[in-house]
């Protein structure tokens, strides 16, 4: 559980909202539909909730999210290798959740389901 409560977008300030619609923009075209970022309500969850109290770092926070994902030399499987073993060492049940469905995009090359499977238990057993 985030230690600041999801905002509403009914409660919104303008400011708020003007970063919340940035925000909705940029997680539906990065993240699609791999994990939920808002709840039902359409607030914001995750480490994104907090973001609304601060407006002013949406739009930086975002660019760096982006940025770090085109860094030459660190292939997408590697950073989410990196991202889970972050999020186990923590136990960051939000980030295990989200990446979780991120990393099952990347299979190992020339990877069958089965190897997948291989590769993720053998991830898991390095985190334990």
């Amino acid at each position: 559980m985030s230690r600041y409560s999801p905002i509403a977008p009914s409660s919104l300030t303008a400011d708020q909202h003007k970063a919340y619609d940035e925000g909705s923009e940029i997680c539906s075209s990065v993240f699609g539909d791999k994990f939920l970022y808002k709840n039902e309500d359409g607030a914001f969850i995750g480490p994104f909730a907090p973001l609304l109290f601060t407006p002013t770092l949406v739009d930086p926070f975002f660019k760096l999210v982006v940025e770090l994902g085109k860094l030459p030399g660190l292939p997408s499987s590697a950073r989410e290798v990196a991202i889970l073993a972050t999020g186990s060492r923590f136990q960051s049940k939000y980030e295990l959740y989200a990446h979780e469905r991120v990393a099952a995009l990347y299979k190992p090359h020339g990877g069958s389901d089965r190897k997948c499977e291989e590769w993720e238990e053998a991830f898991w057993r390095q985190c334990s």
